[in-house]
């Protein structure tokens, strides 16, 4: 169990004198255990800021409040078990170990709550200083013969964000992060405790840099239920990992080339492109059970021979938690080359997005039939995907009523369908899936004034009825 890598193109054959095109490539997360049974391990560093500025508003109250939901049942019932491991560091102007990593047993967690219950403020506020000491104790923790990106693990630093020591300057403390963390194998993530304009950037930048997530818990007691839950969430997230220090590499084929905005589609992750802009390497999140992740992919295509075209490759590398072994698959990205540009042919287009609602539909039917939600999750999403870039591509599509609707009706009925998946009832779900197939399957194409709306709606209202 890991990860599934798929990809799709928007068009199946392109013209010779075509300049562009882009892929959808999605990352979804297997389901890595049965109901009711063992989460992932995991082993986690806080780092915990006590400088004077957290006894304001009862923020330092409140950081132990939900640290102790680590150790203690909580909403979702997701806490560090016998076989997890905690460590925490502390930090004013200088940081020390209070907990090394420990086994979360009785023992264990007696001694975690001793080390939160001496929590007291005081000094100044170096963040560099704590987050480099909690970067070296989780690592410390690597078992004998295994890589850092072989153990589901992370950091997290919770601080009102105030830093007056050490580095304070975002693009400095990136490069610090990127230093201490060079692989970018150490999940940080960011808390931050109250609300003071401007000191969530630096949390952010760190997040980001570390491949994390940043909080923000404004002037609340983690007593309240909206903040033990967000927290409780996150402990979730941390022990339901299936894929760690994943690396995605798009190797471009000879004269194909990233489209000049290729940064744009990947704001908020971790990405590099080769200065000849012909590979593109992303640091992807940890990716959890069931979830998904889809990256556009947007090139520069050279003048080729006609026939089938070499894009490129899609290579993945990940640790797969379940199996507790590396994992790689590569993928290549084939389209066909065509002697003379296509015309723009927009009553086509409107018979093709039919064509390839119904045989969504079809999958999502055949997935559902079988109990299998992720597969029909995968079906409808892809279906999704397809459609929404046909949309974007096609500008002129909007003074095409014909086409317009189509492709409207079509994204509005995938993503009831999706709905009805994610509700978990696959039963009520494959009979509204079928249902909204039919107008699909037995008209080429659709326009306004048929009756297809009217169909599909009633194919929602009789699948919930039911």
């Amino acid at each position: 169990m890991g990860i599934v890598l798929s990809h799709h193109t928007e068009f199946s054959s392109v013209a010779n004198d075509s300049s562009g095109m882009r892929a959808a490539v999605t990352l979804s997360g297997e389901k890595s255990r049965e109901a009711g049974g063992q989460n992932q391990e995991a082993s986690l560093v806080v780092v915990v800021d006590r400088s004077h500025s957290m006894k304001e508003a009862g923020r330092m109250d409140a950081v132990k409040e939900s640290l102790r939901l680590l150790l203690e049942n909580n909403v979702d019932n997701m806490v560090l078990g016998s076989r997890d491991r905690l460590g925490i560091v502390m930090y004013n102007e200088k940081a020390e170990v209070v907990l090394p990593l420990t086994k979360m047993d009785d023992d264990g967690k007696g001694l975690a709550r001793d080390a939160i219950d001496s929590m007291t403020p005081s000094g100044r506020t170096n963040i560099e200083e704590g987050l480099t000491l909690g970067v070296e104790e989780i690592l410390k923790g690597v078992p004998c013969g295994s890589t850092s990106g072989e153990v589901n693990h992370a950091v997290w630093l919770f601080t009102d964000g105030a830093a007056n020591e050490g580095i304070r300057n975002r693009a400095e403390m990136a490069q610090h992060i990127t230093k201490i963390n060079p692989n970018r194998t150490v999940g940080i993530s960011t808390f931050e405790y109250g609300y003071d304009c401007g000191k969530e950037e630096l949390l952010q930048t760190i997040a980001q840099a570390g491949n994390g997530d940043f909080h923000q818990i404004e002037e609340a007691t983690a007593k309240d239920q909206k903040v033990e839950l967000d927290f409780a969430t996150a402990i979730a997230t941390l022990l339901s990992v299936v894929a760690l220090n994943i690396t995605m590499e798009v190797k471009l084929s000879p004269g194909v080339t990233f489209s000049s905005d290729i940064l744009d589609n990947f704001a908020g992750d971790n990405v590099e492109v080769s200065p000849d802009k012909s590979t593109l390497t992303l640091f992807v999140k940890d990716i959890i059970e069931e979830q998904r992740r889809t990256f556009i992919i947007a090139v520069d295509l050279p003048s080729a021979p006609v026939g089938d075209f070499s894009v490129g490759d899609i290579t993945v590398k990940y640790y797969a938690t379940a199996k507790k072994q590396w994992e790689t698959e590569v993928r290549p990205i084939m389209v066909k080359r065509l002697p003379d540009p296509p015309k723009m042919d927009l009553n086509f287009l409107a018979a093709e997005i039919t064509n390839y609602t119904s045989k969504s539909f079809s999958k999502a039917s055949q997935m559902a039939s079988r109990d299998n939600v992720s597969g029909a999750k995968d079906a409808l999403s892809e279906g999704i995907s397809f459609v929404s870039m046909k949309k974007a591509d096609n500008k002129s599509i909007s003074v095409h009523a014909q086409s317009s609707h189509t492709i409207d009706m079509s994204l509005m009925d995938m993503e009831k369908a999706l709905q009805l998946v994610e509700a978990g009832d696959l039963r009520k779900a494959n009979g509204g899936i079928k249902r909204m197939q039919e107008p699909w399957r037995t008209q080429r194409s659709i326009g306004p004034g048929t009756s297809f709306q009217t169909t599909s709606q009633a194919a929602i209202q009789d699948s919930v009825r039911n």
